[in-house]
């Protein structure tokens, strides 16, 4: 429109953690998009951002995903929910939850599905042994992951359906699993 004829994106990617301390520190910014909450609440100790952010109709969330399993086109390994994922042969690669907010989701997700599957605590732990015992790469984001994943370092990339949503529209042939038990990310 003549409204936002001047209007210009400057973008800027990275873990979200990174993103939140760049704002902080200097990188302007009119919208910002964060893995987790308390990113936000660091621009809000920081007077960068309204302390009530949350309280409009949208309480803050901007968009939404799930948690999927993404695997190579045809899916040869025949991956069909999180039980696969420690199967002999797979190769994980998932963001690094010491600085990927979606690892963070991943790893909940991964840990919630047995719960959500009659599991206990217990039970869980032990799969996310398991798991991390599959777990060929931690890149710092999950933008980085996506690449490992692209770049053949593992069979299996565990991401946000958003991420593997855009992905594709740019041309990247894989298929993806959205299992049974996952998490919905606001």
């Amino acid at each position: 429109t003549t409204e936002g004829k001047d209007v210009t994106w400057q973008e800027s990617y990275g873990p979200s953690g990174d993103q939140s301390r760049a704002v902080v520190n200097g990188l302007k910014a009119d919208y910002v998009n964060f893995s987790l909450e308390g990113d936000v609440t660091r621009l809000v100790k920081a007077g960068l951002v309204a302390e009530d952010w949350k309280s409009g109709p949208t309480k803050g969330i901007v968009s939404d995903s799930a948690v999927v399993i993404v695997v190579q086109k045809g899916n040869p390994l025949g991956i069909k929910d999180w039980s696969d994922l420690t199967k002999p042969g797979v190769k994980i690669v998932t963001p690094n939850p010491a600085s990927s907010g979606s690892a963070r989701w991943n790893i909940l997700a991964a840990y919630q599905q047995v719960i959500a599957n009659g599991g206990t605590d217990a039970e869980a732990k032990a799969y996310l042994t398991k798991f991390f015992d599959h777990v060929a790469a931690l890149p710092g984001s999950g933008r980085d992951a996506t690449n490992a994943f692209l770049q053949g370092s593992a069979n299996v990339l565990i991401s946000y359906e958003n991420e593997a949503i855009l992905a594709r529209q740019s041309g990247e042939d894989f298929d993806y699993i959205l299992p049974a038990a996952t998490l919905k990310i606001e």
